[in-house]
């Protein structure tokens, strides 16, 4: 992590997650979701958690230098969504 010191590796239930280490439980797959949906917006991604550009731009150089990881880390984090949801909209019926 030397080369990003921004970001830090915890223990989740779910595995050994990358967070801002300023905001531990904020994890760098939830940052970079967002700053997708905001179009990339560095400012929007910002105010959006409440925290500096530089935290995003940390979490953004974090992302490009471990993309194909994290690319698919998002994908089963939003499949795991979806079932979940799933399972609950069954649970209604």
């Amino acid at each position: 992590m030397d080369e990003h010191p921004a970001i830090a590796v915890v223990s989740t239930p779910q595995g050994r997650r990358a967070v801002l280490a300023s905001r531990p439980r904020l994890q760098v797959i939830d940052v970079v979701g967002t700053w997708k949906g905001e179009r990339e917006d560095v400012g929007a991604t910002a105010r959006y958690f409440g925290i500096s550009d530089d935290d995003i731009r940390a979490v953004v150089a974090y992302y490009v230098a471990n993309k194909d990881e994290l690319d698919d880390e998002i994908r089963r984090h939003l499949d795991a969504q979806q079932k979940h949801k799933r399972v609950l909209e069954d649970g209604r019926s």
